[in-house]
Parts: C-alpha cells; sequence; structure tokens
C-alpha cells in the first residue's frame, strides 16, 4: 500500500510516562540499576568517549548501526541512550528508525498505540507518539510495526524535516537513531546526510576486518564515532 507522507509544523507537548519494569528489563538485557557493575561502566565509558567527541566537533545526532543484525545493536543503541540520560549536563531522544524491523518498543515494554508512522501519515501526533520509559532525562520516538517501504520513507522531506528538527530544538539533547545493518538495505546510507556521526556495532567473532572496511565504505563520507564489541550473539 502506498504511504503519503505530508511536511507539516512539529508540536512538542507533555510526553507520556510510563513506568519502567526492571525485571523484564532485566530479562531483555537492559540497563537497571541491578546490571552488572562491569556491563554499567562498560557504557560509561562508551558515552563519555562520545560525548568528547560531541563537544569537541559540536555533534548531537549520531546513528547506531551494525555490520549484520543480530549483532545486538537495538540493545547497544538503547543501554547507551540510558547511561547518555543519566549525564547531568544532557537530556536523549531514542529514535527507532530500523523501519523494517522496529524493536525498541519490545525490548522497553512501551507497548505503543502509535508510532513514528503514524506521526508521519498525521494520524497522530508527536505528542501521542513520544514515551518516557520510565527512566528521567529519556524519551523514545518508537516504532509500531515493520514496513517493506524503509528507503522510501527514508528518503521523504517529513522525515528529514523531522531529523534536522529532533536535532536542533535543543542544544543540550543527544539524538540516538537506532538504524538498521548497514550492509543489508541502503536505508542508513539515504538517511546518513541527517547524522553527524555514526557508531558501528560489531559481533565478538562474526565479523572480519574486510567487512568492516565494506561498512565503513559505505558510510564513507559520515564520521565514525566509533565502534562497539558486543559479545551477546543475540
Amino acid at each position: 500500500m502506498s504511504r503519503s507522507f505530508a511536511t507539516k509544523s512539529i508540536a512538542y507537548n507533555q510526553t507520556r510516562n510510563i513506568s519502567r519494569n526492571i525485571d523484564y528489563w532485566e530479562r531483555h538485557r537492559i540497563l537497571t540499576p541491578k546490571s552488572d557493575a562491569a556491563i554499567i561502566n562498560a557504557y560509561k565509558m562508551l558515552r563519555t568517549r562520545l560525548l568528547e567527541q560531541a563537544t569537541r566537533n559540536h555533534w548531537r545526532a549520531f546513528g547506531v548501526t551494525s555490520v549484520h543484525s543480530g549483532a545486538g545493536k537495538t540493545v547497544s543503541s538503547i543501554n547507551l541512550a540510558i547511561s547518555l540520560s543519566q549525564e547531568y549536563n544532557h537530556t536523549v531522544m531514542l529514535v527507532d528508525l530500523d523501519l523494517n524491523n522496529p524493536s525498541i518498543s519490545n525490548y522497553l515494554d512501551l507497548q505503543p498505540t502509535v508510532g513514528l508512522l503514524d506521526y508521519l501519515e498525521g494520524s497522530a501526533s508527536l505528542a501521542e507518539v513520544l514515551v518516557n520509559p520510565g527512566t528521567p532525562g529519556l524519551v523514545v520516538l518508537p516504532g509500531r510495526e515493520g514496513v517493506t517501504s524503509s528507503s522510501e520513507i527514508l528518503s521523504t522531506p517529513p522525515v528529514v524535516e523531522l531529523a534536522t528538527d529532533l536535532r536542533d530544538r535543543y542544544p543540550d539533547r543527544i539524538v540516538l537513531f537506532d538504524l538498521p545493518a548497514v550492509t543489508e538495505t541502503d536505508d542508513v546510507m539515504l538517511f546518513s546526510p541527517c547524522l553527524d556521526a555514526y557508531l558501528l556495532v560489531v559481533e565478538a567473532g562474526k565479523n572480519t576486518p574486510q567487512q568492516l572496511k565494506q561498512a565503513m565504505a559505505l558510510l564513507g563520507n559520515t564520521p565514525c564515532a566509533g565502534t562497539l564489541l558486543n559479545q551477546s550473539n543475540r
């Protein structure tokens, strides 16, 4: 089915808040106060390195992608967003742009009735879509259902307008876009002009140096803010 997206002014109102389910998050490997200290500290180190680059280069919009699917990219995006939100001087917006397989809602147990595509189609306001998942300083723009026309959607003016507004509206905001694997679709390449930089999630023991070079070459004009070695095979 053809989808129509109209350019429109972006309105921000009160964000919906939900209570986090710590036990559910733990089962899905999402950071909580009960998480292993080594994992918490690993994300803190990544957070500090990212913020140093953000400050030095005036970066605020970061894509998170991977060489292939199944590398733990979405869990990494969520956990980095949570860690960033705990830093006093910044707020964080986490956007699910893995349009073929939006899964942030599943990991956080958001159970949205509307999502990003509903906003772009004009059937929901941004205020109805945005949600605070029970973590101060973090707002999520979730997806709800997958589509097959992701690359066509990402190239529409309303998506570019939204990405620009999310980046520029608040100077203390870091925006993380959870994107699909860079080698499996052209989505990341199409959206990369909206990014200041990207993070590449690498699954331990799965990716060869040649595969890493191929992935980075596809995003050659976009700065790489770093790679994240994920030990998980999920």
